[in-house]
Parts: C-alpha cells; sequence; structure tokens
C-alpha cells in the first residue's frame, strides 16, 4: 500500500475499520478473496485528514505442470495445467489448455483466470533416441544365423524364435529342430526405452543331392550379376538345367539346355537374399542342391 498523503507525518492504516499499520508505506497479506476497505488516517500537529478505498481480493491460480520428466523418443507427453481458465499462453505462443510435447527442452505455460489474476509453471522435458528393432538372417539348413541392424545403439537384446525359444544374445545362431516358417520377433531395448520387429524366417533342411556330383563349385559368393558354376564328379555331356529357388521353394529363374561341367550364369534382377539352386538333368535325375547368396 502506497501512501500519497501531503503534509502529514503520522499515519494510521485499517483494514474494515482495525488498525493495522503506522507505516508510511505498508503491505497486508489477504488470506482470500474477498471486498475489503482500506483507510488511511494522515495527521500533523493534531490535524488529521482520512483516505478510504474499496479493494477487491482474489486468491490467485495455482498450476503445476509435474516434475521434471524423460520420455522416449517414440513418446509424447500432454502437459495440462488445468482446465477452468480464461486464457492459456505457452512458450511457443499456442494458447490451447494442453499442449502435446515429444522434443526435448524447456515448456512454459501463463494462465489466466476470470479475474485476471495470472500463475505460471515451466517442465523440463528430455528425450532419449529409441532403438529401433531391425535384424537380417541367413539361413544355413536348419541353423539360421541372425543380424542385429538396430539403429539409435541399443544395449540389451531379445529374440523370441518363433517356436517358444528366446535368447538375449546380440547375433545368436539358433538352430530348428522343425521346418516351416517361424515368425521371429527381435526386441531391443536402452534406457527404458525398446522398440521391436518380427519377420516370417523360412527353416529348411537343404538336402544334398544322393546323386550324381560329388561336389559343386560356386564363385564368386556372394553373387553380384554373373556367376559361374562348377560341377564335379559326372560328366554333364546331356541336356541339364539349374532351377533358382527362394526359399520357399518359389523357382525364381532358370537356366535350361545347359551342357558341359562349367557354367556361367547371370542372376541380374534377382533381389537380394539367400537362395537354392537345384540342379537336375533334363530326365529329371538330380545333379546336386547347393546354397547361393545375392547381394
Amino acid at each position: 500500500l502506497t501512501n500519497a498523503s501531503q503534509n502529514a507525518i503520522d499515519f494510521q492504516w485499517t483494514i474494515n475499520g482495525n488498525n493495522f499499520s503506522t507505516a508510511n508505506d505498508t503491505a497486508w497479506l489477504a488470506t482470500g478473496s474477498d471486498s475489503v476497505a482500506i483507510g488511511l488516517i494522515a495527521s500533523l500537529n493534531n490535524c488529521a485528514d482520512t483516505a478510504q478505498q474499496s479493494a477487491a481480493l482474489f486468491v490467485p491460480p495455482q498450476i503445476d505442470l509435474g516434475p521434471d520428466t524423460t520420455i522416449c523418443s517414440t513418446a509424447s507427453l500432454v502437459l495440462t495445467p488445468g482446465a477452468g481458465f480464461s486464457n492459456y499462453l505457452w512458450q511457443d505462443n499456442s494458447a490451447n489448455a494442453s499442449l502435446l510435447a515429444s522434443t526435448a527442452g524447456t515448456y512454459t505455460v501463463t494462465v489466466t483466470d476470470a479475474n485476471g489474476c495470472t500463475d505460471a509453471d515451466s517442465l523440463l522435458l528430455s528425450v532419449i533416441q529409441t532403438p529401433m528393432a531391425n535384424f537380417s538372417f541367413i539361413p544355413l539348413g536348419t541353423t539360421i544365423a541372425f543380424t542385429d541392424l538396430s539403429t539409435n545403439a541399443p544395449s540389451a537384446w531379445h529374440w523370441d524364435f518363433g517356436n517358444g525359444d528366446s535368447s538375449n544374445i546380440q547375433n545368436p545362431a539358433y538352430n530348428y529342430n522343425a521346418t516351416g516358417i517361424f515368425t521371429v520377433c527381435l526386441t531391443v531395448a536402452n534406457q527404458g526405452c525398446s522398440s521391436d520387429t518380427c519377420i516370417d524366417v523360412p527353416v529348411m533342411e537343404v538336402s544334398r543331392a544322393p546323386a550324381l556330383a560329388t561336389e559343386v563349385n560356386i564363385y564368386p559368393q556372394p553373387v553380384h550379376s554373373d556367376f559361374k558354376v562348377w560341377v564335379i564328379g559326372i560328366d554333364l555331356m546331356e541336356a541339364w538345367r539349374i532351377d533358382l529357388c527362394d526359399l520357399y521353394g518359389r523357382t525364381v529363374r532358370t537356366w535350361e539346355g545347359l551342357q558341359g561341367n562349367l557354367q556361367t550364369l547371370n542372376a541380374e534382377g534377382v533381389p537380394a537374399g539367400t537362395y537354392i539352386l537345384r540342379m537336375r538333368m533334363e530326365t529329371g535325375l538330380p545333379v546336386a542342391t547347393e546354397k547361393i547368396w545375392l547381394h
């Protein structure tokens, strides 16, 4: 309360008629919403004058955005100071009653109630980069070699091999005791943040031909486009063929009418992956079966 009196040296402040201070300027702490009468008696040499004003007092709003917190980069946080205010002003100049926060930084809101009273609060948000799960696999018969390709530096791995077995090794090689298609899932985590991904993995026996060839050399591997197949242990003077099959058993390319033990083939246009070369005579007699990797 500021005293604007002139030609006076003694003062008496009152609230609702009750004396409370004789200071020149003073302060009074209100304890609730109310309308009060503020009086001031100023005097000099037994001469006095009185001034009085009414004041409406309101309890200011009190908001709390909560404690500073940390979230994963794949999550978000809804900040809400509370409902019922006539105005909201966030640090980005938006004016909604809530704000969706997903990036690191300090978030601040100022609210104004119907009486024109204000309050403000801030929250510091930290964001941890969620590791993003990804992997590849190379079939080695019924043994599958898995390679973790996850990003954002995971520190923990959990593999579900689709048959009830699991592993926490980063790059496991797992031997299946049955063939089929298994849905393999990898979950990666770091500092409480995690993600997962699942891939259908075909598991099949790669049967070696019980028939004619004693050895088959395929080079170079992995194959980029042109490659050579050299069959040893049989004289392939009659027509024979090679089928390039994916791991689901589907034929994706065929080379027919081949003659001779050394063949130069081209796999250009075939997607990268692991495939099976099934070699047989045109009469159907099996020659050999070998695995091939296309890059």
